[in-house]
């Protein structure tokens, strides 16, 4: 019941009477994505006090917020999701200008997906293949050499077949490595 920073956007969309990322993807959840047990939201909240507010097992989804190194400079989009944004004081300032009034402003700076070599070695360890969709947001995930080496390890792991990828991108910059036929795991036998 108590708000957290990293939710601020959600409760301000909320506040002015939208419906929310959180809203939608809570009403998703309980309606079964990534939860075919179709658990509430209270249920969850009772098997996190029974836990001891620890995870017992690797969530089914996970959203990967990969920093902002991106190499377009789109006019809907902010300096916190572009590196050229940012660096572009005429583009910064206009984006600046018409950001949410409750975000906060925040001088460039490039953000590496720092966690993402922590990330890689967890997934390495799901046997029990809990997590199943990886989902690649923030700047051009496409362009971060952190997104290629998380895969290299997953297939290596022997996880490759059943995680599926999600990648918000601009489609500007399609590494050749990810159309690779020799990067593809080999078919399942049935």
């Amino acid at each position: 019941g108590r708000r957290i920073p990293g939710c601020g956007q959600c409760y301000a969309d909320e506040a002015r009477g939208g419906i929310s990322q959180r809203l939608r993807d809570n009403a998703s959840f309980e309606a079964g994505w990534l939860n075919p047990d179709q658990m509430t939201l209270s249920d969850v909240v009772r098997q996190t006090i029974d836990d001891d507010y620890r995870v017992a097992r690797l969530p089914a989804m996970i959203e990967i917020e990969i920093g902002n190194l991106c190499n377009l400079k789109c006019r809907m989009c902010s300096g916190n999701s572009s590196t050229l944004i940012a660096k572009d004081p005429v583009h910064h300032k206009w984006a600046e200008g018409h950001r949410d009034p409750g975000s906060v402003a925040s001088p460039y700076h490039l953000r590496r997906p720092d966690s993402v070599d922590l990330l890689a070695r967890e997934l390495a360890k799901d046997g029990g293949g809990q997590v199943k969709r990886l989902y690649f947001i923030g700047g051009e995930p496409l362009l971060a050499r952190e997104v290629r080496t998380l895969l290299d390890g997953l297939a290596a792991a022997g996880h490759a077949h059943d995680i599926e990828l999600s990648f918000v991108s601009n489609g500007s910059a399609v590494p050749r490595w990810l159309s690779d036929p020799r990067s593809r795991p080999p078919a399942r036998r049935p």
